[in-house]
């Protein structure tokens, strides 16, 4: 009777890894993607020049799917927070996503897809990848995926640490970051790098100007906020009024003649009193001030 309980134990940990072994399989093979219509990404401009730059806050999104260049893809727009695709915004380049890999279009004779990320690599893989600039005229080089771990503010993504430079050779040669070019580029899995989208082969080890991803949401879904993000998205620019935001809370304040309602991102309506409301969840409210909504981020 002990054997059997035995032999039973020992098969039902033998199924239970293989189940474990078999969902990270898939995980895999199946990474997530966020490159999808009613996607917005909010990056900012870093500095560590003397005096340093105040920082400059951009906006990049995805539009409706297009075929194009023989493939359906999406036009990825970029501009001001206040942009929109009606006004103000700029066609940067088009992206597709594919089995884990999202790929921009060049403006090449004839146009080219470029590989711009790779979600599907694991510490050992190799991939060559073309940076995408303004111009969408790029370099490349080759990254090694060196680590994959979860990111420490939300474990649900997992961020993935690259070496790069031009040659793979020189990453086996230098031995430690910063010898012959090598540097570490990292990304959010789905996400893209941590400079923003555009930026898929920054690494924040650059001197003087940078760039740092602040938060992507996908229609009124947060998927992702830097820890230390708590600004305004689409800063309510009605004359003399102004949005604050704390942790938990918002205060609307300017004019005691404007009509302002607070909702939640599921359209519930919050309760708040003479324009500060409290005790708020975290995550993205919409504020309505005269008839225009404004949406924002509360920590």
């Amino acid at each position: 009777m002990k054997k059997l309980i035995l032999k039973l134990t020992l098969i039902v940990a033998i199924a239970a890894q293989f189940g474990v072994c078999h969902s990270a399989m898939a995980a895999a093979d199946n990474p997530v993607n966020y490159f999808v219509e009613g996607a917005s990404w909010i990056s900012h401009s870093t500095s560590s020049s003397y005096p340093v730059s105040p920082k400059w806050f951009s906006k990049a999104w995805t539009g409706e799917a297009v075929e194009i260049a023989g493939y359906e893809a999406l036009p990825l727009l970029t501009g001001g927070l206040s942009a929109s695709a009606d006004d103000g915004s700029c066609l940067s380049t088009y992206v597709r996503h594919e089995n884990g890999k999202v790929y921009f279009l060049s403006e090449d004779e004839p146009q080219e897809w470029k590989l711009m990320y790779d979600f599907t690599l694991r510490p050992g893989d190799e991939a060559d990848i073309e940076e995408y600039s303004n111009s969408a005229l790029g370099y490349g080089g080759r990254v090694r995926c060196m680590d994959v771990y979860p990111l420490p503010s939300n474990p649900d993504l997992q961020v993935m640490e690259l070496a790069f430079c031009k040659e793979l050779k020189d990453i086996e040669e230098a031995g430690k970051e910063g010898e012959r070019g090598y540097s570490i580029i990292r990304w959010i899995a789905g996400v893209g790098n941590i400079g923003g989208p555009l930026q898929n082969l920054y690494n924040n080890g650059i001197a003087g100007y940078g760039y740092l991803l602040d938060e992507l949401t996908v229609g009124e879904n947060l998927i992702y906020r830097h820890p230390e993000y708590a600004a305004v998205y689409k800063v309510a620019d009605t004359e003399k009024m102004e949005i604050r935001v704390t942790k938990g809370e918002i205060a609307v304040s300017g004019s005691e003649e404007a009509a302002v309602s607070v909702y939640r991102a599921d359209g519930v309506k919050c309760n708040g009193r003479q324009g500060r409301y409290s005790g708020l969840e975290p995550g993205i409210y919409i504020v309505n001030i005269n008839g225009e909504s404004r949406r924002i981020m509360v920590p």
